[in-house]
């Protein structure tokens, strides 16, 4: 059984993933399981991990889970009935409406970030021991893959290495106003050439997308451990 079968066992918060997000985890499920595959058949994965290298993987992982309870939070906060109580409630503290919302933006883009910078590393982690420093560094991950796993890495590499994340990781993003509606415009580079413009909405929706890639690769990793893929 697949993964994408059986939300409820995998995904710690099934309930707040939308139709467009399960079609996203089925989509990227194979490709990270082509990934792993690929990584393992090239001699590449590590099958033995110390233990101090393994417990100190988890309170990396932890800010996910804290992030994404703020995030569940303040996507709370801005439902109609609540919105009005909370600004009600701390109007003293000069708690406005607007500065709740660049609270939730900023949450919503730093999750985001994370979550791509995350599934990274929880595949890094997983590389064997041994191999060339430069291997296992974060910003190299595109690099590395091309290398180690090439046929997967062209199947994955635009869920994980797109001009959309790009622009949330550099800044080259802007939330501008426009026919009375919030829109979000991306640029390409420097040169402020527009990639994308869309309402905010919709670059929330996109953004939150980075989730699923992070929530499926562990889950994914969980699943392979669990059968004694690693030994």
């Amino acid at each position: 059984m697949h993964l994408s079968e059986n939300w409820a066992q995998v995904v710690w918060n099934p309930d707040a993933l939308g139709n467009g997000e399960k079609r996203l985890w089925a989509e990227l499920e194979p490709k990270i399981r082509a990934l792993l595959e690929e990584l393992k058949e090239n001699g590449h994965i590590e099958t033995v991990l110390v233990k101090h290298e393994a417990e100190a993987l988890r309170p990396v992982g932890d800010k996910f889970n804290e992030f994404a309870e703020l995030q569940n939070t303040m996507n709370h906060v801005f439902e109609p009935d609540v919105s009005r109580r909370f600004l009600a409630a701390n109007k003293e503290f000069g708690i406005t409406e607007p500065i709740v919302a660049s609270i939730w933006k900023a949450s919503s883009l730093l999750t985001a970030l994370l979550c791509t910078e995350l599934f990274k590393l929880l595949i890094l982690f997983h590389l064997k021991r041994g191999l060339e420093q430069d291997v296992y560094k974060i910003a190299n991950f595109g690099n590395t893959m091309r290398r180690l796993a090439p046929n997967a890495w062209q199947q994955l590499r635009e869920y994980v290495d797109n001009d959309f994340r790009n622009s949330i990781a550099h800044g080259t993003y802007a939330f501008l106003r426009g026919s009375g509606k919030s829109i979000v415009e991306t640029y390409r580079d420097a040169t402020l050439t527009v990639l994308d413009s869309m309402e905010l909405h919709e670059f929330m929706i996109r953004a939150k997308e980075q989730n699923v890639l992070y929530m499926c690769g562990f889950a994914v990793l969980y699943d392979l451990r669990k059968k004694g893929w690693f030994t």
